[in-house]
């Protein structure tokens, strides 16, 4: 994972992983002060004992206790705390193991996963001097405790420090307890906003038809964007949409796809774009919701279905009259048709079966209950998921995020468990199953985690899938496996190419 300090980033033009030292050269030349989240020592007097380790632990919770920052060893501050020259140091090995064992064994909680230390050489003829950049993310765990290991200097046996400006302090008990208290409160006010990102954005989004199924998901992050509505943020939302459409960019490009070439509704600090069936609001504080439409109501005395299970059926209308449908009154992809179907006699109801001739036809019962497949439902909340991860951490949100995830809508339905690759089709029972409304499924995680590790990102989604699903009385996942592959064949071809391209990219 990569740790994020945007004004670190902004400033030099390089994010923590893409320095090198020509941009720590441009923090002397340009006289870059020390600040709360910048800071600067001439040489490692981190690893010379127990006490200046302690020294270390203090120096780096502090940051994570404020914002997050850089701590860079190897640059000697002039008279006015501004970067001054550079000092290489020893840069071996030994010393960043001795560094993150220092630390682990005197932060608690200990730190982010994103927290890293890395190092840079000098000139590429002398590889074990350079310098070592400590990247320090801010945490939503904070506040983090030093639990001294020298001790002898009065100090608690667990204290807490922040950084203030370019002072780096041990807090007293009262602003320990303020600490505390915001951290309980942002803990609560992230959960009411989470509540309220999904409520308003429901209430925004309004299916095109009555009685079908949607799928909704808000995610807020506890660390929140500062961005702002105008032009360019509307600019770059649509470009991040059009980067996330690019084959191989997400399980799936047809939810971005869709939510581009229309002019969004703005509001106070958040942007609507909507589709047919598909809804997003994108906040600027890098919160977000989206809501698909999973299962479309069928009409009154027909069954619904949906084109892949067309192939080698018999289609009729009621009176019947033949109907043949050319290759443009088939819908593609997810789109439902609803039809009257003939079925084989051999074929039972409510089982996923393998394709066959449709001599000696039987009729089905006709209902205008929807039909839900869950591997469409399954791959939907992955692909959601991704999306708005992936645009709070485009947006510079940060640390933990908070996700709710819901279906809405009708919930008396079929539930269908055939895939949706055109292989088999789907016979709906007697009864279609009948729901009751429940509550939001929820969910924490960690925003890195989420964008840089697609098992993880796989995790979450199976465990909303499998929330959601049970809802519906199943307990068996389709598409999302335990072990976290997904069973991308089940899928559409093109659906299945994105699918395992994406999954290929490298994250995983």
């Amino acid at each position: 994972m990569t740790v994020k300090i945007p004004r670190i980033a902004a400033l030099l033009g390089a994010s923590f992983q893409e320095l090198d030292r020509n941009h720590l050269a441009t923090l002397c030349t340009q006289r870059v002060a020390e600040g709360v989240d910048l800071d600067f020592k001439q040489q490692n007097s981190y690893t010379k004992n127990a006490e200046s380790l302690d020294e270390l632990a203090k120096d780096v919770t502090a940051m994570a206790n404020t914002r997050g920052g850089l701590i860079i060893i190897g640059i000697a501050e002039d008279s006015q705390g501004c970067a001054g020259r550079l000092t290489p140091v020893d840069i071996d090995d030994g010393v960043v193991v001795q560094l993150n064992n220092g630390l682990r064994s005197r932060v608690f909680p200990f730190l982010p996963p994103d927290f890293s230390i890395r190092t840079i050489p000098n000139i590429s003829a002398s590889p074990g001097i350079g310098f070592i950049l400590i990247g320090i993310p801010r945490s939503p765990m904070a506040p983090h405790a030093v639990r001294p290991v020298a001790g002898g200097k009065g100090q608690n046996r667990y204290s807490y420090a922040r950084r203030m400006d370019r002072i780096t302090a041990w807090l007293d008990e009262s602003e320990i307890a303020r600490v505390y208290r915001d951290r309980f409160r942002l803990a609560e006010d992230q959960a009411e906003r989470v509540r309220r990102v999904l409520a308003e954005g429901a209430a925004w989004a309004k299916p095109t038809l009555p009685g079908g199924v949607q799928l909704e998901l808000a995610l807020v992050p506890n660390g929140l964007a500062e961005r702002r509505i105008d032009r360019s943020f509307i600019q770059d939302v649509t470009g991040f949409l059009n980067r996330m459409s690019e084959f191989g960019k997400s399980p799936g490009r047809a939810l971005p796809q869709q939510l581009l070439g229309r002019m969004p509704d703005v509001r106070r600090g958040r942007m609507h774009m909507q589709r047919e069936r598909v809804h997003a609001v994108w906040h600027t504080d890098g919160s977000a919701f989206v809501s698909i439409e999973v299962a479309r109501a069928a009409v009154a005395g027909q069954v619904s279905t949906s084109s892949s299970e067309m192939e080698g059926v018999s289609l009729r209308q009621e009176a019947d009259i033949p109907f043949v449908p050319t290759a443009g009154e088939i819908p593609v992809g997810n789109d439902a048709i609803a039809v009257n179907v003939l079925l084989p006699e051999a074929v039972s109801s409510g089982s996923e079966v393998g394709r066959s001739s449709a001599s000696n036809p039987t009729s089905v019962p006709a209902s205008t209950a929807p039909q839900l497949n869950l591997t469409l439902l399954e791959s939907e909340i992955l692909g959601a998921l991704h999306l708005i991860a992936t645009y709070a951490d485009w947006a510079d949100g940060f640390g933990d995020v908070d996700i709710l995830a819901r279906t809405a809508g009708e919930t008396t339905v079929f539930v269908d468990r055939t895939p949706i690759n055109g292989s088999t089709r789907f016979i709906p029972p007697p009864e279609p199953f009948a729901g009751l409304p429940s509550e939001p499924s929820r969910h924490v995680a960690y925003l890195a985690g989420l964008v840089e590790d697609s098992r993880q990102l796989r995790g979450v989604a199976r465990d909303i899938a499998a929330d959601l699903l049970a809802d519906y009385g199943v307990y068996e996942l389709t598409l999302l496996r335990p072990n976290g592959e997904v069973r991308a064949a089940r899928l559409a071809p093109d659906a299945r190419a994105e699918m395992e391209a994406w999954l290929a990219s490298g994250l995983s």
